[in-house]
């Protein structure tokens, strides 16, 4: 299956966040220029697909590409940087489920990944 369209999505939407933040596209008639640093490329992004299996980064859960066409889907792949003060280039940034990538923003990166394991060691529980 060709999945190069869905790829082509992520891509844009990683240029809209590079250029106007987390707003992406909201942004663009605002003339709001953040002008984060953009270094990787397509086909890095699709290694980190293929290196994480497809999982996100924080839930490990698997996501699914296709739903980058769907709007607000939790289940879409984008590209998180793990350090916000710094750009889409190599080594900060990973693939996340948008649900994982928008939750995380209020948190540092090791507060929220010992609170997602806290939330699903208790799910498994069934607390």
């Amino acid at each position: 299956m060709n999945h190069d369209q869905y790829w082509k999505k992520v891509w844009s939407n990683v240029k809209l966040s590079a250029r106007y933040g987390a707003g992406g596209g909201r942004l663009k008639d605002l003339k709001t220029n953040l002008g984060h640093e953009l270094t990787i490329t397509i086909d890095d992004i699709k290694s980190m697909w293929d290196s994480q299996d497809g999982k996100c980064h924080w839930l490990g859960i698997d996501m699914s590409l296709e739903d980058v066409d769907i709007k607000n889907s939790p289940f879409a792949p984008s590209v998180e940087r793990l350090d916000s003060t710094i750009g889409y280039v190599p080594g900060n940034v990973v693939l996340a489920s948008r649900f994982a990538n928008r939750g995380r923003g209020a948190y540092d990166n090791e507060d929220f990944k010992d609170r997602l394991t806290s939330l699903l060691e208790k799910r498994q529980d069934g607390n």
